[in-house]
């Protein structure tokens, strides 16, 4: 259900994502971009999910865990030159996660304070094509603390949270298996994109009220299943 308080969490959230895209937008219309402007680019989705951190988790003891995770992704820095092989597609599985994130554990406003501070940076990215933020290696790891955080905090401490890790699975995990190269259009990127938005919104749901041993069964099954259709689409990519 949302309250009162959940629409202040989320308009909170989208303000500070508003101003994180806005600032990528004019950075990438300087002509000769400075040294601070390069890392103001490399770091936004990690300064998107780091404002999402901070405005979700700010009433809750757990969250420090998520804070040190979140600000740790801004020290690297991310870069144009190794893009997540899902391309675009991956802040919207990230915010199709969150929506699971946010369907099944007990404290909703840490994923509705994610979702909205990343809203703004995944309409860039998949509205303006190359023009958007890319998805590179530290910008997979903001997006991954973001929702598992979101979980891990939401969760208050219950073993649902634990489902998170199947709602990222394919986020996390594909690069390893596909390599840092976006993807050309094709039947097992579309499956492997489907798989996983499936995964996101439905496995968190359907475990809500399940025992311990079976969420963590449902879990472990979802991600092995998403990583094996990843394994599937290299093949296939071998074989040409």
């Amino acid at each position: 259900m949302i309250d009162r308080y959940q629409i202040t969490v989320a308009a909170v959230a989208l303000v500070a994502g508003l101003l994180v895209a806005s600032i990528d937008v004019w950075a990438r219309s300087t002509a000769r971009p400075d040294a601070v402007t390069t890392r103001l680019l490399a770091r936004s989705w990690g300064i998107a999910g780091l404002a999402g951190a901070l405005i979700g988790g700010w009433q809750s003891p757990r969250s420090t865990l998520w804070w040190l995770a979140a600000i740790a992704v801004l020290v690297p820095g991310d870069g144009d030159r190794r893009p997540h092989p899902l391309g675009r597609s991956v802040p919207v599985l990230a915010l199709i996660g969150l929506v699971g994130v946010w369907s099944a554990m007990p404290d909703t406003e840490p994923a509705v304070a994610v979702a909205f501070a990343l809203a703004p940076l995944t309409a860039l990215t998949v509205l303006h094509g190359g023009r958007g933020q890319v998805v590179g290696p530290v910008g997979t790891a903001a997006l991954v603390v973001g929702v598992l955080g979101a979980a891990w905090v939401g969760s208050a401490g219950r073993v649902v949270g634990v489902v998170a890790v199947g709602t990222v699975a394919v986020l996390a995990f594909a690069p390893a298996v596909l390599g840092w190269r976006v993807l050309r259009p094709g039947p097992g990127r579309t499956v492997l994109i489907a798989a996983q938005a499936a995964a996101g919104l439905v496995l968190p749901r359907a475990v809500m009220q399940r025992s311990v041993p079976t969420t963590i069964l449902a879990t472990l099954v979802v991600t092995m299943a998403l990583m094996f259709v990843a394994v599937l689409v290299r093949r296939d990519l071998d074989e040409r």
